[in-house]
């Protein structure tokens, strides 16, 4: 997908994960989407790390 249009679906999960109050859980290799998500957790060396984002 390009950026554009991560863009545009990332606004969209943002407003319907608002509208409905519910959670996402997204799976990506991009740090671009990554970046939109309220809270991140990267798998490294098969264990789970919580990331802060800003």
């Amino acid at each position: 997908m390009d950026e554009k249009n991560a863009k545009a679906v990332m606004r969209l999960f943002a407003s319907l994960t608002k509208e409905f109050n519910c959670t996402l859980l997204l799976v990506t290799h991009s740090e671009t989407v990554a970046a939109y998500m309220d809270k991140t957790v990267r798998l490294q060396g098969g264990q789970l790390h919580v990331m802060a984002n800003s």
